[in-house]
Order: C-alpha cells, then structure tokens, then sequence
C-alpha cells in the first residue's frame, strides 16, 4: 500500500509505513502561516504571521492501492496536448 501526503501545493507518494512516520512527526507540531493585507489609500501593505495547535494533520494523508499507483507510474507525467 502506498500513501499520497500533500507538503505545501505538492503531492508525494510514499510506503504507508513511511507516511505513518512522517505524521507522527508532525502531529504534534504547530502549525504556521504568513497573511498578506493590502495597503489601502496611504497605508503600506504588511504580513502578520500566526502559530497554533491543530488537530487536523491527518487531512494530508491519503492511501492509494498498488494498482492505482502502478497505473499513475505508467501515465507518467500529465501534460496538455
């Protein structure tokens, strides 16, 4: 069995077992984020950044067959035509 675990906008496949090590390191961990505000008339635009506990880690994880990884490993790449 094989695990796809999204890391920012990408997706990754890996052994479940693997996966399961990688969101246990990560469970408990805080999550962190970075908000753009817009400048509006003479104000300057500025980020203000934000850390706290989330117990929604397990979103990133999902489990794929074999067989459908074997398929997506034949595909290869998508590109447009």
């Amino acid at each position: 069995m094989k695990a796809k675990i999204r890391i920012g906008h990408r997706d990754y496949v890996v052994p479940a077992e693997d996966a399961i090590k990688i969101m246990e390191i990560v469970e408990g961990a805080p999550l962190f984020e970075d908000k753009y505000h817009r400048g509006e008339g003479d104000q300057d635009a500025y980020y203000t950044y934000h850390v706290w506990k989330s117990d929604k880690i397990g979103e990133t994880l999902e489990l794929i067959s074999e067989d459908t990884y074997r398929i997506a490993k034949l595909a290869g790449k998508y590109t447009e035509e």
